[in-house]
C-alpha cells in the first residue's frame, strides 16, 4: 500500500567543492575559477537516470582551503541522512585527509569520495570517468569509506599519492605502512599537491580528440525514482553510446525488486 511518501533517495551526493566543480568565472575579467552547481549530479542524471539521488552541499571550496570545521560539517550532513550508500566529490589536494576524518567515525554506511584532476567542464576531464567508477563501487562495496581515483578504489586507509605523476595509489606496504592516520593522510596529500602543481600538458591523443567544452550545470537538485532525467548538465563531449550503457548496466544495485545477494 502506497503511503504517498517520495522514495528515499538510494544515493546521498555530497558535494564539497573542488577541481570537479570549478567553472570559468562569471565576472568579467575574472581570472580564478568559480565552483558552481555539482558535476557528478550531472553526469549522474544523464548517465544513470532511474537512481533515486539526493545532492547535498556541504560546502564550495577548493580543498586546499577545507578545515577541521567544514570536515565536520561534512560529517554532520553524512550521519544525519538516512542513505546508506554515499558519494562524497571533492578535491584532490585533500581528499585523503577528508576521507580520514570520515572513516574515523565508523558509519554503517557505504562512502566513496572521488573528484577530478581537471574540471567537469572540460572536454579531457577525468570527471566523467571517475564518477562512473564511484556510483558502481557504491553497488560492490560493503561498509567503509574508500577513495575512487584514476581507475583505482581503495579504503581510505590504504590510499596515498605518488610524488612524481600526484595519481592515487595503494600504499605500499599495505595497511602496516598506512597506520599513521591523518599524518600518513596529511604527508601523502603535500606530495601530492606537489605533483599536481606542474602543468598540464595533453598527449598527441588528447590533442586529436578535444572537442568544445559546453556550459557547466547543475542539473535538478533531486532524481525523481520515476526516471525522469535531471536538468541539462555539465559540459565537454557527449560520453560514448558504449560507455553510458556500460554504466547503466552496473547500477543494478539500487533496483529492490531484484535480487542481487550482497549487493
Amino acid at each position: 500500500m502506497s503511503t504517498g511518501k517520495p522514495a528515499a533517495p538510494k544515493l546521498l551526493l555530497v558535494q564539497t567543492g573542488g577541481t570537479i566543480d570549478k567553472e570559468y568565472p562569471a565576472t568579467q575579467g575574472g581570472y580564478a575559477f568559480d565552483i558552481g552547481e555539482a558535476a557528478a549530479l550531472a553526469i549522474v542524471s544523464r548517465c544513470a537516470p532511474t537512481i533515486p539521488t539526493e545532492c547535498m552541499t556541504a560546502c564550495r571550496k577548493d580543498s586546499s582551503e577545507l578545515n577541521a570545521e567544514d570536515r565536520a560539517q561534512i560529517v554532520a550532513k553524512i550521519k544525519a541522512h538516512p542513505a546508506k550508500r554515499v558519494l562524497v566529490t571533492h578535491g584532490t589536494d585533500t581528499m585523503i585527509e577528508t576521507a580520514h576524518a570520515i572513516g574515523e567515525q565508523r558509519m554503517p554506511k557505504t562512502i566513496v569520495l572521488t573528484g577530478s584532476f581537471r574540471p567537469a567542464a572540460f572536454s579531457v576531464s577525468d570527471a566523467e570517468f571517475n564518477t562512473g567508477g564511484a556510483v558502481a563501487a557504491l553497488g560492490m562495496l560493503g561498509n567503509g569509506v574508500y577513495i575512487a581515483m584514476n581507475g583505482l578504489v581503495l579504503s581510505y586507509d590504504k590510499v596515498s599519492r605518488d610524488a612524481a605523476t600526484g595519481y592515487f595509489i595503494r600504499t605500499p606496504g599495505g595497511a602496516a605502512a598506512a597506520a599513521g592516520g591523518k599524518a600518513a593522510a596529511q604527508a601523502a596529500t603535500a606530495e601530492g599537491r606537489s605533483a599536481a602543481a606542474k602543468p598540464f600538458v595533453p598527449g598527441p591523443a588528447a590533442k586529436r580528440g578535444q572537442q568544445k567544452g559546453g556550459g557547466g550545470g547543475g542539473g535538478n537538485r533531486k532524481i525523481a525514482a520515476s526516471g525522469a532525467a535531471g536538468g541539462g548538465g555539465g559540459g565537454g563531449h557527449e560520453m560514448p553510446e558504449g560507455s553510458l550503457k556500460g554504466l547503466q548496466g552496473a547500477m543494478v544495485w539500487y533496483d529492490e525488486t531484484k535480487n542481487y545477494g550482497a549487493c
